[in-house]
């Protein structure tokens, strides 16, 4: 079975890193394509990178807001499944989010390595 292909966007380097390093924990299974602190910045690589995932941190301090890009990364690739980050004070917004139709899952920072896999798979599973 080919790994899961992995695109993260986060604006803080520190919370990618973690991230990576929680997905490249599980050896084979998943694959990181690419990464980027901006959303504008992720759109333009999408289409080289052509991840089956893409983990979007909800609220990044970035000129574009997250229901933008989020619309931007759909129209480039349609298929692609978004699991939303975020801390749990934002909760209002993943509803939000999640009645728009533009997210497909999400998990909960600080991450707990459990929950970022099932996250994963289980988008992946509802192709």
């Amino acid at each position: 079975m080919n790994p899961i292909r992995i695109f993260v966007v986060d604006d803080n380097i520190h919370a990618r890193d973690i991230l990576k390093r929680i997905l490249n924990s599980y050896v084979g299974d998943f694959e990181i394509v690419g990464e980027s602190a901006t959303g504008q910045g992720a759109v333009i690589m999408l289409e080289d990178a052509q991840p089956d995932v893409i983990m979007l941190e909800l609220d990044m301090h970035s000129e574009t807001k997250s229901p933008d890009i989020i619309r931007a990364i759909r129209a480039a690739n349609p298929a692609v499944k978004i699991v939303l980050c975020s801390s749990p004070t934002e909760r209002d917004k993943i509803l939000q989010a999640h009645d728009d139709g533009l997210m497909d899952d999400f998990v909960e920072k600080p991450y707990i390595r459990t929950k970022v896999q099932s996250a994963v798979r289980n988008v992946v599973k509802r192709r």
